[in-house]
């Protein structure tokens, strides 16, 4: 028999991991999606679904859920190693912090729209689900 107080806890636990997803999604957007989109996709990396992003560029996958420290995105992010993203200066620790642990609990993608633009210029805004990745 589970406990009511076992019960709250994973609602909790629930409720905080799909906001930190909800928050590396926009990231992902504001940064990265110009970039590492369905259009530009340079490197070969598209960061616009899990899928993709697990599938990864030329230097290999882009997130290896539950090993923030070994994901590249992280690791470019905190310019540590070859790649330093994006190019100039470093992200605010903020930012890369949520990056850290959104892939620490699995780089889960919640169910919401990031807007990408075709190749006639219009926007167009895409499913993201926990149900598009393996």
């Amino acid at each position: 028999m589970i406990r009511p107080c076992a019960l709250f806890s994973l609602a909790a636990w629930s409720a905080s991991t799909y906001q930190l997803a909800v928050r590396a999604s926009a990231l992902l957007q504001q940064r990265c999606i110009a970039c590492h989109g369905e259009k530009a996709a340079m490197s070969g990396l598209q960061l616009s679904g899990r899928e993709q992003a697990l599938r990864g560029g030329n230097r290999g996958p882009a997130i290896l859920p539950s090993h923030a420290n070994d994901s590249l995105l992280f690791q470019a992010v905190s310019h540590i190693g070859k790649v330093a993203m994006p190019p100039g200066a470093k992200l605010p620790d903020e930012e890369i912090e949520t990056w850290r642990a959104w892939i620490a609990k699995g780089a889960e993608w919640p169910s919401q729209s990031i807007q990408t633009k075709g190749e006639d210029g219009d926007r167009r805004s895409r499913r993201l689900n926990s149900s598009q990745h393996n």
